[in-house]
């Protein structure tokens, strides 16, 4: 049986954080004062991101962004498009509305292969990937 993902066989044993091995190092580790709170204290303190509504929108995993928060996320994401682009890779935007035959024709590797389209035109096409299948959400408009 082959497993997937498994560590190099040069990355040595251990159960604690002691254990691991510091291979690189950047610049100077910062050193919080007493009062420093964790990210998820002052998510909330801050109000940028609402986990509830998320998941009552769309399920564990996907966070509403509000206020600095969604700017902040936008600010990254473009950054790494940044990124991406200076390093050869061409950014797409693809059309959110799409006919029948788009959405259900080629579904790749979607678990609903046999869906037979009886909503009116156009839809609107939300897409995202999972680890192992490619979930739509069709919504008519």
């Amino acid at each position: 049986m082959l497993l997937p993902n498994l560590p190099h066989e040069s990355v040595p044993e251990g159960r604690t954080p002691e254990e691991n091995v510091e291979f690189y190092h950047w610049g100077e580790k910062p050193v919080l004062h007493d009062t420093a709170k964790p990210h998820w204290d002052l998510i909330e303190q801050y109000d940028i991101i609402d986990f509830k509504l998320g998941t009552k929108i769309a399920g564990a995993g996907f966070p509403v962004y509000k206020g600095k928060g969604a700017r902040l996320q936008r600010a990254m994401i473009q950054f790494f498009l940044d990124q991406a682009v200076e390093a050869g890779y061409t950014e797409i935007q693809p059309p959110i509305l799409i006919n029948a035959e788009s959405g259900f024709v080629q579904q790749g590797s979607c678990p609903i292969k046999k869906v037979k389209c009886t909503m009116p035109l156009p839809m609107i096409c939300i897409s995202f990937r999972q680890p192992k299948y490619l979930l739509r959400i069709y919504t008519a408009m």
